[in-house]
């Protein structure tokens, strides 16, 4: 059961014996662990972290996880896996197209059997998030003026996409971050959307908190041409993430292309949206009355 008890304290301390392979530090994530409870992980990546964790359906089956220095959003969509599907909440951002801090994180496992079957696992916020530590590409040094830039820029990600490696995608990802010219971090988007892949639409992630909101809605489109359940998970986020209602009807109507049931938890979700277009294009994609 994922409810805690008297019963069920031995069991859960084992598991979180388990956990020496797990180091959170701010906003980064590093795992070496084998065979561990998925529920036992989830709640103690938001007890060190400092976010809530809301769990459903069957969720105790055991994982393991090997990565380094991955953010905490890549970090929770690895241990997650594409079984299930991930929701993550964040508070109000404090600045335009920078996200806000990670509140909660809600996990929908296989419900068929027990749908009413839930555990909240509330957590007070403490601590405060770092810097992201991205590995930077091959080339210049992202932080210097004009790197990855005009038509050097351009060049760069073109020979980056052409070799369409794990190495490639991550340096993709890292100029889609880094860049401070529109027309590279563009090309950047459509060089991963056409290498796809879960690799890809984790690079593609980076381009979620662009200040350009042109850049923000490019990422969603770009993961709408993916058809994988990692690209659902990742629309279905935007939903919660992001502050403008023109790029979350953007994610909705990307959903509403889909035949899922994660899709479909996405849109039964953003049918409450605060904002009545995309609350009413949600209900229409369900095929509700607005």
């Amino acid at each position: 059961m994922l409810c805690a008890g008297l019963s069920t304290i031995p069991a859960l301390a084992l598991a979180e014996s388990h956990l020496d392979g797990l180091t959170v530090q701010g906003t980064q994530v590093s795992a070496d662990l084998n065979a561990v409870s998925l529920a036992v992980l989830l709640r103690e990546m938001g007890q060190r972290a400092g976010f809530a964790v809301v769990l459903q359906g069957d969720l105790d089956h055991l994982v393991s996880a090997h990565f380094r220095d991955l953010p905490m959003d890549a970090a929770l969509r690895r241990v997650v896996g594409s079984e299930h599907a991930l929701v993550m909440r964040y508070e109000p951002a404090r600045e335009p197209g920078m996200p806000g801090r990670l509140l909660e994180v809600r996990v929908y496992g296989d419900v068929r059997g027990d749908p009413d079957r839930v555990t909240v696992a509330p957590v007070a916020p403490r601590g405060e998030g770092g810097a992201q530590k991205v590995e930077a590409p091959p080339g210049p040094d992202p932080e210097a003026p004009g790197a990855y830039s005009g038509p050097a820029g351009m060049a760069a990600v073109r020979a980056l996409a052409a070799r369409g490696d794990a190495a490639s995608v991550a340096a993709l990802g890292r100029i889609l971050d880094t860049s401070s010219d529109p027309a590279v971090r563009r090309e950047a988007i459509e060089a991963l959307s056409r290498i796809g892949g879960e690799e890809a639409a984790d690079a593609l992630a980076h381009g979620l908190g662009d200040d350009d909101s042109a850049i923000r809605t490019g990422v969603v489109d770009a993961l709408g041409d993916m058809g994988d359940e990692h690209a659902t998970r990742m629309l279905g986020q935007v939903l919660f993430s992001e502050s403008e209602p023109d790029i979350r009807l953007t994610a909705v109507a990307r959903l509403g292309e889909r035949d899922s049931d994660a899709a479909r938890a996405f849109l039964d979700a953003a049918a409450d949206d605060p904002d009545p277009l995309v609350r009413d294009a949600a209900r229409k994609a369900l095929g509700r009355a607005p």
